[in-house]
């Protein structure tokens, strides 16, 4: 009777101890989860938003999970209709892909993102991760602009000019160089 009861002793501490690792192994990942400094959204198959880390929420503009988790994604924050799921129904696969992600106040954000398939608790779903790159996309712009600013300047000079590279090799040549010498940037690149 006694080896029974320490069997049975062991049984329940090796339980207990296995519910301990696994309680502590979920707090580990849920703290790791909401401490990326990227969004992080877990949706399954059926589209129904699982799990939605802080990161996220911020970036698509909520407090709280709760407008969020249990939904579907394109009622939430994806720009995508229904039945027209990138991944799920046109099979398509993202990886650093820039995308949007719809505010709240219905703005889209400027995001990259990547999708991988992956299987939670024997359950099939989608690990969708994204940064907001609205900033990057801004200074983008600004940059298209300033170039395009510089060319006009560039093509409009009444001053001839040739803009050489790091090696002396000519990249650029403005019309009034053309106008004045007669050399165009092919014949002066052999």
């Amino acid at each position: 009777m006694s080896d029974n009861l320490s069997y049975k002793f062991l049984n329940y501490q090796n339980s207990t101890s296995e519910r301990e690792i696994s309680n502590q192994s979920t707090r580990v990942t849920e703290t790791i989860l909401e401490g990326l400094p990227i969004g992080i959204v877990i949706i399954g198959k059926d589209k129904i938003i699982k799990k939605i880390n802080r990161r996220a929420l911020e970036i698509i503009g909520h407090q709280s999970d709760d407008p969020i988790v249990g939904k579907m994604c394109h009622q939430t924050f994806c720009p995508a209709q229904r039945d027209k799921c990138p991944i799920t129904d046109l099979g398509k696969k993202l990886d650093r892909s820039e995308k949007a992600a719809i505010h709240k106040n219905g703005t889209k954000i400027p995001i990259l993102k990547t999708v991988i398939p992956m299987v939670i608790d024997d359950e099939e779903v989608l690990l969708e991760a994204f940064m907001d790159i609205t900033e990057l996309k801004a200074n983008e712009n600004r940059l298209k602009e300033s170039e395009k600013r510089h060319r006009t300047v560039m093509e409009t000079c009444a001053d001839p000019f040739v803009v050489y590279d790091q090696i002396g090799r000519v990249t650029y040549l403005n019309p009034a160089f053309t106008e004045t010498f007669g050399w165009g940037l092919d014949e002066l690149l052999g």
